[in-house]
């Protein structure tokens, strides 16, 4: 639920300039000493309000743009009250901040000072460099002439005689017959091709020179917009090719381009500098990091250890344990122990140059848990106020109107081999690679772990590939629409074709294509309607996200009430 109606987010604001600010608004027509509210925790002033603004994020400081000012600085009063009756009520209660979860929040804190200090200072980034990476790298602002293509393929059985060969071309000059004749294509290639691009109606999407093996560039080259080719021969089957139509050269200005560079070159500098601290670091602090054994079965093998800070493979089985598929191929486990131990490093050389100790160190945390007290505390009451209305059966009957939003997933229990394009020669190589794995498996010769454990890319391979139950929601977020789609075609015990793995890079604002992966289905778990009480908790919550206006209306009136607060509109 966001709950950022009435937290504000703090920025600590040094008093001499509250006070110069405040001293301002006065100056401008606005009375500090008039009492705009009040409350049982006592008055509030035109001042406090406006030291309350102050304080928030730089745009919560003004109305949005066609917003009524008055509305505006009135749902502003209504937060300030608010937080001050949750501060009464979080000092009454005497709760103990948990040590454990405070021993977290000025870890984190820490962590930002010092990148504060050493990391963000290295982020320089000058117009001069932006424009010589630009003018040096014109491939990536823009794109040469490019093709949109689809394809009809057949396959050849491996060893294929003259005969098998001879039987399969006909087939396919039967096909191209049917398109001349006015087929469409994409139908023909849905129903027929044997290539991962059928569910695609045949798309293989855009290209540009150089893409495809040199005895098939000439051929689709040479083909006018909306041309299909003749039935063209390969050393594993037959193609058709359609060219859909031509992309011309673009050209992206650097006005245009710069935004986009700045953010990147950020990035990239930003990378650099934390991988230079950390191999400084490593070397003052004297502690253990060996990355190399993140492959280890033995749970207790050490990856890292500074003083009392120790990450162990079982430190890393346990995320990799309960990260959901997409995330855990967003944030690998190699690429997630790096960011863990080089986060205890950066603690460890904060507490040695005492950035704790410092007076604004102790304001941004002290900020830090006042948030997160008043998060929690509104967050409390918000559940609250959800028992009341489950204790009424508003809940369940929730439940009863929209049971099938909340039965259980369909799932596939996969394991998979990924070749990635990464030092091959040709990008051609991994699906050969694949094709033949495939063969050798159904051929009973290997089992599909073996081959996962020998040559697979993907981080499962230490697990013979397996990558458990997944979503295919999730899945097509790694894999992309080929490989989804193929995974949704096939039943359990089946493997797919070697299909590519491609997403769709932002920063490129095109397709990136990492390699080619073979997906067997083990299982698939039809969803299930579940009983409320397995579900109440999501329940509760969906129904809280679609009433969440009139509840937080509603809870912001009952905490009002609370503090009898009466608010002086003609004061505002």
């Amino acid at each position: 639920m966001n709950h950022q109606l009435v937290i504000r987010i703090f920025r600590p604001v040094p008093g001499a300039l509250v006070a110069v600010l405040v001293a301002l608004l006065v100056s401008c027509g606005f009375q500090a000493s008039n009492t705009i509210a009040r409350s049982d925790l006592g008055p509030v002033s035109r001042s406090d309000l406006d030291e309350f603004i102050l304080a928030l994020d730089e745009p919560s400081r003004s109305p949005s743009q066609g917003e009524d000012p008055a509305v505006w600085r009135r749902g502003l009063l209504e937060k300030l009250l608010i937080e001050k009756a949750l501060i009464g009520e979080i000092e009454a209660s005497q709760v103990e901040v948990d040590p454990a979860w405070m021993d977290q929040v000025r870890g984190e804190a820490l962590i930002r000072a010092f990148e504060d200090q050493f990391i963000e200072p290295e982020i320089v980034i000058d117009e001069e460099e932006l424009r010589n990476y630009y003018d040096s790298h014109p491939e990536e602002f823009g794109h040469p002439e490019q093709i949109r293509l689809r394809h009809i393929f057949k396959r050849l059985p491996r060893g294929a005689s003259a005969s098998e060969k001879a039987r399969v071309r006909a087939e396919m000059e039967e096909m191209l017959g049917r398109i001349r004749e006015g087929a469409h294509f994409g139908d023909l290639a849905r129903q027929y091709s044997d290539s991962e691009t059928a569910p695609l109606n045949g798309l293989i999407g855009r290209l540009s020179r150089g893409a495809l093996d040199p005895s098939l560039e000439d051929i689709v080259w040479g083909l006018d917009e909306g041309d299909v080719s003749e039935v063209v021969p390969t050393p594993v089957g037959f193609h058709i090719f359609f060219l859909e139509d031509r992309l011309d050269v673009y050209h992206m200005e650097f006005k245009e381009a710069r935004g986009r560079l700045l953010r990147k070159m950020q990035a990239e500098e930003r990378e650099r500098a934390l991988r230079d601290s950390m191999a400084d670091l490593l070397a003052e602090s004297g502690a253990e990091y060996h990355p190399e054994r993140i492959d280890s079965t033995d749970p207790d093998e050490v990856l890292f250890e500074l003083g009392d800070s120790v990450v162990t493979v079982a430190t890393l089985q346990a995320y990799a344990g309960r990260v959901p598929f997409y995330q855990l191929r967003k944030v690998p486990p190699a690429e997630w122990l790096d960011t863990a131990c080089r986060n205890r490093l950066f603690v460890w050389k904060a507490e040695q140059l005492e950035l704790g100790q410092s007076t604004g160190f102790k304001e941004s945390l002290e900020a830090v848990v006042r948030r997160s007290r008043l998060v929690e505390a509104y967050a409390s009451k918000m559940r609250e106020k959800v028992d009341r209305l489950e204790a009424d059966g508003v809940i369940e009957q929730h439940w009863d109107q929209h049971y099938l939003r909340f039965q259980s997933p369909k799932l596939y229990h996969l394991h998979l081999v990924l070749k990635a394009f990464e030092d091959l020669e040709k990008n051609y190589d991994a699906f050969e690679m694949l094709e033949a794995a495939r063969a050798e498996i159904l051929s009973g010769k290997r089992r599909f772990s073996d081959v996962a454990e020998a040559i697979s890319d993907d981080f499962s391979a230490i697990s013979g590939g397996d990558v458990g139950w997944v979503r295919l929601d999730s899945f097509g977020q790694w894999s992309g629409p080929r490989a989804n789609s193929a995974v949704r075609a096939l039943q359990p015990g089946e493997i797919s074709e070697p299909v590519l793995v491609e997403y769709y890079d932002e920063s490129r604002l095109r397709y990136r294509r990492e390699g080619y992966i073979l997906v067997k289905v083990e299982e698939i778990r039809d969803p299930e309607i579940r009983p409320y009480e397995e579900v109440r908790v999501p329940v509760r919550e969906a129904y809280a996200k679609q009433h969440q206006q009139e509840l937080e209306q509603a809870l912001i009136q009952e905490i009002l009430d609370s503090i009898d607060a009466e608010i002086f509109e003609e004061q505002l």
